[in-house]
């Protein structure tokens, strides 16, 4: 059995702990002042969350890290190599209680994280909720709630997303590190303190999911590689709900003519002849959905990949995030 630990018993650790503890998930949670000063956190948590030295939880299978950024460097330094163990980054660069945020200069707060936790498979995931919205049961009014992880090792994602689908919340998977950490990093990122639950359709509210593969490629093809500005219009129209949003990497674009418009530009900066490709099918549940992709020049080398992820509401792309990889 998986064995888990969390270091760090403030209000994002002990909201971890008690997702676990409701669920009767054995953890050993530790602080910087000792097992003695956490005996009241565990006796309120229940019987599977017991209280441990920095040691005993970094040495677990899974281990969870949320302490206050300025305090991290203590909180890991000196432990052994991870030995690829999974690492889960659930930390923003903010310095609490004014909520300072970190100059990070060009790299995410995972990146610089990384680099305290050698032979460590990394994870960022339970950082973009508040403790309000994590600690509660995940499953308000027959929903669940949504829960974004990114990393670069598919297997440790898909262990981590195991996990998170036991706790009872949705999992998202928003690609690699860098760039889906980018997304749920507070601050700067469009996701932190969003609380989704469960998109669900009146498609989904019938027993139909919608198809994610079907519209993803619909709004590559129909709307990114249409080159007719009427086509693209009576595209985005179709495809998009009234008002949506779109998340590029270098902007927001709101409503269906932005969109229009920001996909005309795309096109006519990049040539006649340049596509964008989708890679595999396109996947998704709770009203969230991915599609990989390449692009360049037709019948030449690609010259960037991405993904888009997309908020499917009604059928149609309500949220759009556009991510390079």
């Amino acid at each position: 059995m998986t064995s888990i630990g969390i270091i760090g018993a403030g209000n994002i650790g002990r909201a971890i702990a008690s997702v676990l503890a409701r669920k009767g998930i054995a953890a050993t949670i530790a602080n910087s002042r000792g097992p003695e000063s956490l005996a009241g956190v565990v006796a309120s948590l229940g019987p599977s969350i017991v209280a441990g030295t920095r040691e005993d939880a970094a040495a677990k299978d899974v281990v969870f890290v949320a302490v206050n950024w300025s305090k991290l460097p203590a909180a890991l330094g000196g432990l052994p190599d991870f030995g690829g163990r999974i690492v889960v980054d659930a930390n923003n660069p903010i310095e609490a209680p004014r909520f300072e945020a970190i100059d990070l200069g060009d790299a995410t707060s995972s990146e610089v994280f990384a680099r305290l936790v050698p032979g460590a498979r990394v994870l960022k995931a339970f950082n973009h909720l508040s403790s309000e919205l994590l600690a509660p049961s995940p499953t308000p009014e027959g929903g669940r709630r949504v829960l974004f992880l990114a990393g670069d090792d598919a297997s440790a994602k898909a262990d981590l997303m195991a996990l998170t689908e036991r706790l009872g919340f949705s999992g998202i998977d928003l690609g690699g590190l860098v760039a889906g950490g980018r997304l749920m990093q507070f601050p700067g990122g469009p996701l932190p303190a969003r609380d989704l639950v469960q998109l669900t359709s009146r498609a989904a509210a019938s027993g139909v999911a919608p198809s994610y593969d079907a519209i993803l490629r619909a709004n590559l093809e129909r709307v990114f590689n249409e080159r007719d500005d009427a086509k693209r219009s009576a595209a985005v129209d179709e495809l998009f709900v009234e008002e949506p949003v779109m998340y590029e990497p270098d902007g927001v674009v709101t409503g269906r003519a932005a969109i229009v418009a920001v996909a005309g530009e795309l096109l006519h900066r990049f040539g006649p002849t340049f596509r964008f490709v989708p890679q595999g099918a396109g996947v998704g549940h709770h009203g969230m959905g991915t599609l990989r992709w390449h692009a360049g020049p037709d019948g030449g080398p690609t010259t960037v990949t991405g993904f888009d992820t997309a908020e499917i509401v009604g059928g149609k792309i309500a949220r759009l995030w556009v991510l390079l990889a």
